[in-house]
């Protein structure tokens, strides 16, 4: 773990690590793809940029879980002797400057970017190809299989119904579990009604 690694300000390079892991992975990709170009072409007939941009898709959905937990970590502050501090680490005063530029620099461009944006982006291809969506589920078969046509963008849903419920679980876990409970009931009651409704 990060944490064991670096003893001093490990909320701040976990929270770096996680800004900075989608810019890296495209640049992954963007190294084992574009070089071999040719083998791509010639051996599978498919072109690398398609198979780039699925394998890229693939790698953000799966870490996008680990990204919506570290940037909710920014957020959570619990009370201890009349102080506010951050959750993850004690030592760190929640009024602190440093915390409070790294929430405005940092945590809202990863909320908007990556929590928000990862699925919005990919709902706004499918909702784009809504009408027609066997002309692209060779490219997005993973987010439509075993679902419905009309219900091309449940794979999303699901994706941000787990955000919202990892950021709230992050956010209110400093209130303790009888708190967690009490919200973590009312969120499946209202999903379920909005479910059945």
């Amino acid at each position: 773990s990060i944490t064991c690694m670096s003893k001093e300000n490990a909320w701040l390079d976990i929270i770096i690590l996680a800004a900075i892991s989608p810019i890296v992975l495209l640049l992954f990709h963007m190294l084992i793809f574009l070089p071999f170009q040719n083998f791509w072409k010639v051996r599978f007939r498919i072109k690398n940029i398609l198979v780039m941009k699925v394998s890229l898709m693939v790698c953000l959905l799966l870490i996008h879980p680990s990204i919506t937990k570290v940037t909710a970590s920014m957020f959570s502050c619990r009370e201890i002797a009349d102080k506010w501090y951050l959750n993850n680490d004690f030592s760190v005063d929640c009024a602190d400057a440093t915390l409070v530029l790294v929430k405005y620099l940092v945590g809202l461009p990863m909320l908007f970017l990556y929590v928000l944006g990862v699925p919005g982006f990919y709902f706004t291809r499918l909702y784009r190809h809504r009408n027609r969506l066997s002309n692209i589920r060779w490219k997005y078969g993973f987010l439509l299989t075993g679902f419905k046509e009309d219900r091309y963008f449940w794979e999303l849903y699901n994706t941000l119904r787990k955000a919202v419920f990892m950021t709230m679980l992050t956010i209110f876990s400093p209130l303790g579990i009888r708190i967690n409970s009490k919200y973590f009931q009312k969120f499946i009651f209202i999903w379920m009604n909005k479910k059945n409704s």
